[in-house]
């Protein structure tokens, strides 16, 4: 999966917990979403190695913006080590760490 869309996908986890939980961006705010550092097994490889393959990672960095301000920043990782049948395969198990790290930011609000 390319950075872009894990990027993209992590921002809309973010704004959907933020609706969920109440805690919505303030009128002018930005997310901008940068991956630190991000590894992802092959279905194959997580189906045939699982834990022995090493986990699936990603690490990223929010910012939040108000007219170009910057609010806050915030770094999170999540990290999975469950096989393919487990965890649906390379694009269900990037989704579930991007909602995983949606949390933990969010928790730091």
């Amino acid at each position: 999966m390319r950075e872009n869309a894990v990027e993209d996908s992590l921002t809309a986890a973010i704004r959907q917990r933020l609706t969920a939980t109440g805690k919505l961006e303030p009128a002018g705010a930005t997310l901008e979403v940068k991956i630190i550092s991000m590894r992802l097994r092959s279905t194959t490889t997580a189906v045939l190695w699982g834990v022995l393959a090493g986990p699936d990672h990603l690490r990223a960095q929010v910012t939040v913006s108000n007219n170009g301000a910057v609010l806050k920043t915030f770094i999170a990782e999540a990290n999975r080590t469950s096989g393919a049948m487990a965890g649906a395969g390379s694009g269900g198990r990037i989704e579930g760490m991007c909602e995983e790290l949606a949390y933990s930011l969010i928790q730091q609000l």
